[in-house]
Parts: structure tokens; C-alpha cells; sequence
């Protein structure tokens, strides 16, 4: 007992011969389980309820106790043996408390990654950065600057409009359509984000692929593209000058004394603040179109009609006159202003002006990621990442570090992968060749917009006529490519689609979908090509930019050789302290006694000076 000290929150508790006759049972992760994410936990530690304990423990269990709460938090635990710390920061859970003792299970691995990013969303992230208005300016300083971006926007069929025509100099052209483009986010910007959320590191040669690097995940929605009309001001009248004698004016600004825009607000009766980012459309297609339906009655510059110029004005600064169309980028809470004027110096007296006034966001909507993203749970999303390339995490005993291995590093005979734990065989206990419910075929389900495909599933296969045939053993939350390639690009490219195509009494029109995300690994073409806002008419040529690419991965092909041969040993095993908390569950360990490499699935129930079970798989691919 002198050697043996334990810690919770910091304090040192007094122990007796009972406290440590406690079960340490260590795992990594089951490897022959695709799904779940164990954890190292030692169950039953009994605290004696002497008074110190109970005063550290808030008495527990005890008549007027404080500690009531304790049974819902963590408790955090260290046990240490002689020099060797056998847990080191773990998850402590108060499980009851009985009239001799306080009994205490703690959890140690995985657990706190986990429970660091339960029920956080990665809209929760620090992940600001990806925020942005739709611009052409920024579509193509996303592909420009790729190796610093954190998003860009990858050339591809998303159901929408892909391309428009154009027409420069009496030569057509054709533009890929940005307006029916989306965004997407490095994966790896992501994970980074979800490391520094949980206040940990990580690595892992997978992380340092080329594949890796250039795969993204979507934006999960397609945009409202067709502009609907924000009205500014509606069917207003104005009477200017009525009671100001024989004065005149050469121009005034409208006021507004109509019922509120369905967007945006007024600072004042004469100054409209816009509503959100964006590029917006003023458009006068002249009286009785619904568009524009301005009059002037009574007395208009001197009885000359038709002399008036309507301006919009930005920030007390530029005029722009609306017979021009003027396409406008503007900031949220940007002030417009909207005057009234003769031309040629003519004046208005006792005059009152009329004005429907609509105006159009036809770009630039703001990219809300954090609005996209509170769909997908940061768990969720790490998951994907460990079943697409069939990782398992390794957690550093004493940091915060997480290292991810493949199966085939797990498996791998090289020299330094590889350890004689032969001393420590006591005798077999059992042999079994089945394990888990698996199935003959066990499919990796993805999404798709057609119900009962699944041309995009990966199947593990285990030649077994004794299993049942099929069996669904990860489903994703990913959305697969459409099957088949399209060109409305003007070549073949792969499809994901966040629009619908809609066509009624020939005119077509796109819905948008919600919560599509997709993975997708990006290509280089060094071709020059328009990329342009069929809604604003504008372009820009650009060489390179990035479409997509298949990529075929086989994470798991060492996986399925352990289950076609698959042998699991129930052994006895004796193992010292300092081997328990060195234990380095990534190798393959050797064993004489049963002729050949095993990779160590679990230490149940380990105890000090005893003996304990240890399941060993075999690795014979």
C-alpha cells in the first residue's frame, strides 16, 4: 500500500488494502467494430469514507451533504504505483456510495476528445474565416489563392445553370455560371478547427497525403438565384414646395411615407439602410411595368414633362442614375438615398412626386458556413473522416495528442512494428472464429437523391456461407455523386447536385436543396476559361481553376483479410506495471507458444500481481 496514491481533483485521498483491489480493463479502439470508439476504463475503486475523504468529496452520501452534484460531473483522477502513473488525468464517475466506501469508475483514452466535442456542431468552430459575400472578386481569389484559402469554389455540375453565353465585341463566348456555383472548405481547415477546439493536437501520415490536402467538403445548400424584389419605396406621394410660396427647387430627396419594406429599415424617413451584403440591381423599366411607376403631377418643371432624374445615392457619396441599371455592391447598413432632380436647370414648384420603387439582390449573397454547418455535429464529422480512410486514434498517455493509424501501419511486419511478448503467455483459453455480427456482404452506406441506390457503396466482404447475406454496418451523412457524368459544362464533369431543374410551359426554373454535403477532391485544369455572374453580365478569364475528381480508396483490404481469416485467442496473460502502462496497443506482438503475429484487441480486468485475459487477434494478411 505504501507505493499506491490516488488523486482526484488535485487532493490525495487516504487508501486501504480494499481501495486497490480494483479492474483495469485498457483498449484503444475494438478494431473488428467499425463504429464504435472504445476507451481504457478501471471500474470499482473504492474511496473509504474516512473523514478526510468525505470532506474532500463534499460528504457524499451523507445526511445535509454538499457533494450532491459530484455523481454528474468529472472528476478528474491520477493513480500512481511506485514511479508509474497507471492513470494518468482520467474521466472519474461516482457510481454509488455505500456505508463503507465511495465507489469511483474512471475512464482514460478517447473519452476526452469526445466528451470535448459532444453535441458541439462545427458551426460552433472558430471557423469566421469561411464567411463571405458571393462576389466574383472573391469566386476567383478563392481558386487564385488556394494554397491559403481556407474555401474555394470548385468547377462543377451542381444542377443549376452551369454556363451562359455572352456576346463581346459581336464574338460569343461562353462563361461557366458562378451564380449556380457553391463554396467548399478544406477538410483539413476543418479538422484543425475541431483540434483547437478540444485544446489537443494530432498527426498521422494519412494527414500528409496529396489526397488529403485536396479534398473538401461542400457547401451543404444551393443559393435562391432568380432575384425576388425588395421594395424600397411603394406607392408614395410626395408634395414638395406646396406651402413655400414661390420658392423652387432643382432636385429634393424623396422622403418615405409608406408601410415598411419587407427588408432592411429606415435611420431616418429619408435614409433606407441595406439589409445584407450583396450586389444589388436598380432597374427602371418606366410606368405601369411594376418595376418603376414614377409620375409628376401638377406643375413639373415648368410644364415640361419627362425632365426628371431619379438618382440613387450611397453613403452621402456617389449618384447613379437609375436609367442605367446600375449594378451596385453594397455592404449591410450601407445608407441609399434616393433624389429627385430636373435636368438642364429646369426647377420644380408645388410639385408632388409618386414612386414604386423595387431593387434586386442579384449576388453576392452572403456564404453563412456557421448557418451550414450547425447541421453536421464535430463527432459526426470526425467520424467520417476515420471511416473513409479506416483510421483508429492512438491517444498520448501524458498530452493531449491524438496519433491516427491505418490499418495497413497496424499491420505492417516492419521490424520496428514488431514485439515478442512471449513472456508473458501464461495459456490459451479459447479460440473463436466469428466476432461482432457481421455479414457476408457489409456495406458503407452514403446518401443518394434516388431512393435505393447505391452505386457509391463499399462493401467489405467475408467469404462465410454461415453469416447472413447483407447487413448495413456504417451509414454515412455524406451524399454521394450523381451516377452518371454530365456536360453542361461543355465537358464531362461530375455532378452534386444542390439545385433541382424545374421545367414548366418552357420555362426552366431551379429549386434549391438543403443539407447535401459532399465530399469532394479537387483537380487541376490549366485551360483558360470565363468564369462570370450571368445575373450581373460580369467575367473574368482565368488559367488554372479546379474541378473534381474521382479518387478510389481502400482503407480497408488488410481489414477484410483478418475477417475472411479470422481467428480471435481468449489468452492469460502476466504483465508487470511498468508493461501495463507502457502497453502500445498500434503493434503486432508475437507469441511462440501459438506460432505467429497477433494484434492485441483488449486487457480485461487487469489487477496488480495477477494474471488477466487479453484478446488477441490474429493478423495473417
Amino acid at each position: 500500500m505504501a507505493n499506491e496514491r490516488i488523486f482526484i481533483n488535485d487532493v490525495e485521498f487516504e487508501l486501504t488494502n480494499n481501495s486497490t483491489d480494483f479492474a483495469r480493463t485498457l483498449q484503444v479502439n475494438d478494431l473488428i467494430s467499425l463504429q464504435s470508439r472504445q476507451t481504457s476504463y478501471t471500474k470499482n475503486i473504492h474511496i473509504p469514507k474516512t473523514p478526510n475523504n468525505l470532506q474532500a468529496l463534499g460528504f457524499i452520501g451523507e445526511f445535509n451533504s454538499t457533494g450532491y452534484a459530484l455523481p454528474s460531473r468529472k472528476l478528474e483522477v491520477t493513480y500512481i504505483v511506485g514511479n508509474d502513473y497507471m492513470i494518468y488525468k482520467g474521466w472519474g464517475v461516482i457510481e454509488e456510495t455505500t456505508d463503507e466506501y465511495i465507489s469511483i469508475n474512471v475512464y482514460d483514452g478517447l473519452i476526452d476528445l469526445y466528451k470535448s466535442i459532444e453535441n458541439v456542431t462545427l458551426s460552433e468552430l472558430d471557423v469566421d474565416a469561411l464567411e463571405h459575400p458571393k462576389t466574383l472578386t472573391n469566386v476567383i481569389n478563392s481558386i487564385t489563392n488556394i494554397a491559403t484559402s481556407p474555401y474555394t469554389y470548385i468547377v462543377a455540375d451542381y444542377g443549376g445553370k452551369a454556363r451562359f453565353t455572352f456576346v463581346t465585341g459581336g464574338t460569343s463566348g461562353t462563361s461557366v455560371n458562378m451564380d449556380y456555383l457553391v463554396p467548399s472548405v478544406k477538410v483539413s481547415y476543418l479538422v484543425d478547427k475541431i483540434f483547437d477546439y478540444a485544446d489537443a493536437t494530432y498527426s498521422g501520415s494519412t494527414f500528409l497525403t496529396t489526397e488529403y490536402e485536396e479534398l473538401y467538403i461542400s457547401y451543404s445548400n444551393g443559393y435562391p438565384v432568380d432575384a425576388e424584389p425588395i421594395i424600397f419605396y411603394s406607392n408614395t406621394s410626395f408634395q414638395q414646395g406646396t406651402n413655400l410660396g414661390n420658392s423652387s427647387y432643382s432636385a429634393f430627396v424623396v422622403k418615405h411615407n409608406s408601410a415598411a419594406p419587407y427588408s432592411g429599415s429606415f435611420s431616418t424617413d429619408e435614409v433606407y439602410l441595406i439589409p445584407t451584403t450583396g450586389v444589388y440591381q436598380f432597374v427602371d423599366d418606366g410606368v405601369g411595368t411594376g418595376k418603376w411607376d414614377k409620375g409628376i403631377y401638377g406643375q413639373t418643371a415648368f410644364g415640361i414633362r419627362n425632365a426628371m432624374v431619379v438618382e440613387v445615392i450611397v453613403n452621402n457619396g456617389t449618384a447613379y442614375d437609375i436609367k442605367t441599371k446600375p449594378i451596385l455592391t453594397l455592404n449591410s447598413n450601407d445608407t441609399i438615398k434616393i433624389i429627385a432632380r430636373t435636368s438642364g436647370g429646369y426647377k420644380l414648384n408645388n410639385i408632388t412626386f409618386k414612386l414604386n420603387l423595387k431593387y434586386y439582390l442579384i449576388g453576392g449573397n452572403e456564404v453563412n458556413f456557421k448557418n451550414s454547418l450547425k447541421e453536421f455535429q464535430v463527432k459526426d464529422f470526425l467520424n467520417e473522416i476515420i471511416y473513409r480512410y479506416g483510421l483508429t486514434i492512438y491517444k498520448d498517455k501524458y498530452t493531449n495528442h491524438y496519433t491516427f493509424k491505418t490499418f495497413d501501419e497496424i499491420i505492417n511486419y516492419d521490424s520496428n512494428n514488431l514485439i515478442d511478448l512471449s513472456n508473458s503467455f501464461v495459456k490459451k483459453i479459447n479460440e473463436k472464429y466469428k466476432y461482432g455480427s457481421y455479414a457476408q456482404n457489409n456495406i458503407i452506406k452514403y446518401k443518394y437523391n434516388v431512393d435505393g441506390s447505391s452505386y457509391e457503396d463499399k462493401t467489405i466482404t467475408i467469404n462465410n456461407v454461415n453469416l447472413e447475406e447483407t447487413k448495413i454496418v456504417l451509414t454515412s451523412k455524406m451524399y454521394a455523386k450523381e451516377e452518371f457524368q454530365s456536360k453542361e459544362l461543355g465537358y464531362y464533369s461530375n455532378q452534386y447536385l444542390l439545385w433541382t431543374k424545374d421545367l414548366s410551359d418552357g420555362v426552366t426554373t431551379y429549386r434549391s436543396l438543403t443539407n447535401h454535403f459532399h465530399f469532394i477532391s479537387l483537380s487541376r485544369l490549366d485551360l483558360n476559361t470565363f468564369i462570370g455572374s450571368e445575373l450581373t453580365g460580369d467575367k473574368i478569364l482565368i488559367n488554372p481553376f479546379y474541378l473534381s475528381k474521382d479518387v478510389y480508396l481502400q482503407p480497408y483490404v488488410k481489414f477484410e483479410g483478418i475477417l475472411n481469416d479470422f481467428k480471435l485467442i481468449t489468452a492469460e496473460m502476466y504483465f508487470d506495471i511498468s508493461q501495463i502502462n507502457n502497453f502500445d496497443f498500434s503493434k503486432l506482438y508475437y507469441f511462440k507458444q501459438l506460432g505467429g503475429y497477433y494484434i492485441v484487441n483488449k486487457i480485461q480486468d487487469y489487477q496488480l500481481g495477477k494474471t488477466c485475459k487479453v484478446e488477441l487477434i490474429k493478423a495473417n494478411y
